[in-house]
C-alpha cells in the first residue's frame, strides 16, 4: 500500500479534535500516518493531541502562526507519497482515504479528487446536510477548461480538503499557502498547485464532512475586500486555464464571466446582512461600477441573463437607490 499523510491544523479545536482523529483512526485504509500541528492553541487541544496513543500519530506544536504556515509545516513533515488535508472541525469519510487511493494507480494521475457534504448542526444536532458531488470522468489537463466549470458548479476545484495531492510535486515545485491572505489562501494553494498536473482522477464517494457549528468560522464573515479577492482568483483560474489548455473558446470567455457576475451578485447580497447604512453600501456600488473586470463580465452576460441585464443597467445609468431596493427585495423574499 502507498502511505497517505493526512495533515490537520489545529488552533483551539478542544471540542472536535477527538472526533476529527476518531475519523481518521476509523479508516479502511490503513497506510496512513496523521500528522497534527498544534498553532499556539490556548485551550486544551495540544494536550488532547498528545494523548493520542496511536502511533501512526504525529504530534507538532508551534506559536500562533496562522492556518497556511500550519499546513506549510505539517507538509514539511510529512512522510507519504500523497497528502491530504483535514479541518480540525471536519470529519473523513470512513472509507475516505480508501476510495481516493484506487485513483492513485492511474498513469500520470497527480491529483485525485472526492465529493464532501456540509454539515450544518445546532448544539451539536444535525440540522441541514448538502452533498457535493460529481459524476465528471477522468481528464489529461489539456482538457481541463472543458471540465473545470462543471466541477466548480459543485465547489470542487477550490478547497484544498477532499483531495489527494502529490508530496513531490508541491515540495518539488514550491507549491505552498500564501502566508499574506487569511481569506482564499486554499484556492490560490490549488490553482498553484493545478499548475503542474498532468491528469486528473475523481472518485463519486462523499469522502469529507465540513461541519459548521463555529461562530468565528471564517467563511461566514462578512469582507469588505470579499469580492476583490474573488476576481483575483477568477483570474488565476483565467490564466490557468490559458496555460494548460491554450486560448480561451467564446464558452469559456462566457464561463469566466459568469463567474465573475455570481462573486458580484453574491457579495451585493452580503452586503445587505451587515449593519452599513445606504449611504456606504453605495461606495460599494460605485466602486464596483468603474471595475474594468465587472464592467466586461457583465456586458457579456447580461445577454444570457435578465438578472444580470438589469444589475448592468442600474450600475451603468448609476441608479444606486434601484440597486439597492432590488438586492433589499431579494433578501426579504429569500427570508
Amino acid at each position: 500500500m502507498i502511505k497517505i499523510s493526512v495533515i490537520v491544523p489545529v488552533y483551539n479545536a478542544q471540542a472536535y479534535i477527538e472526533d476529527c482523529v476518531g475519523s481518521v483512526l476509523a479508516q479502511t485504509y490503513q497506510d496512513w500516518e496523521l500528522i497534527l500541528v498544534d498553532d499556539g492553541s490556548s485551550d486544551r487541544s495540544k494536550q488532547l493531541c498528545e494523548a493520542i496513543t496511536d502511533e501512526r500519530v504525529r504530534c507538532y506544536s508551534n506559536s500562533n502562526h496562522g492556518v497556511s504556515y500550519t499546513r506549510n509545516f505539517g507538509v514539511q513533515k510529512a512522510t507519504g507519497e500523497w497528502i491530504m488535508f483535514l479541518d480540525a472541525d471536519d470529519l473523513l469519510a470512513p472509507n475516505a482515504l480508501e476510495a481516493l487511493a484506487s485513483k492513485i494507480h492511474e498513469p500520470d494521475t497527480d491529483l485525485v479528487i472526492g465529493g464532501f457534504c456540509k454539515q450544518y448542526l445546532d448544539g451539536g444536532r444535525l440540522v441541514r446536510e448538502e452533498a457535493f458531488f460529481t459524476n465528471a470522468v477522468d481528464f489529461e489537463m489539456s482538457s481541463f477548461d472543458v471540465h473545470a466549470f462543471d466541477l466548480m458548479q459543485q465547489s470542487l476545484i477550490q478547497g484544498p480538503c477532499y483531495k489527494l495531492f502529490r508530496r513531490d510535486v508541491v515540495l518539488c515545485q514550491g507549491v505552498q499557502f500564501p502566508l499574506d491572505m487569511s481569506y482564499g489562501e486554499d484556492t490560490v494553494f490549488v490553482y498553484r498547485y493545478f499548475a503542474h498536473v498532468r491528469r486528473v482522477c475523481v472518485v463519486e464517494d462523499i469522502v469529507y464532512s465540513y461541519r459548521f457549528f463555529r461562530a468565528d468560522s471564517l467563511s461566514g464573515k462578512f469582507r469588505e475586500d470579499k469580492l476583490d479577492i474573488h476576481l483575483k482568483l477568477n483570474n488565476m483560474l483565467r490564466d490557468l486555464i490559458a496555460n494548460r489548455c491554450g486560448a480561451l473558446n467564446a464558452q469559456t470567455l462566457l464561463e469566466m464571466a459568469l463567474l465573475d457576475a455570481n462573486a458580484l451578485f453574491m457579495f451585493f447580497n452580503q452586503l445587505q446582512h451587515t449593519d452599513m447604512g445606504y449611504f456606504a453600501r453605495k461606495e460599494h456600488y460605485r466602486k464596483y461600477a468603474a471595475c474594468k473586470q465587472i464592467c466586461c463580465a457583465l456586458r457579456t452576460v447580461k445577454r444570457v441573463s435578465l438578472k444580470y441585464r438589469v444589475i448592468a443597467i442600474c450600475l451603468q445609468m448609476r441608479l444606486w437607490r434601484l440597486l439597492d431596493y432590488l438586492f433589499c427585495r431579494n433578501q426579504r423574499h429569500r427570508r
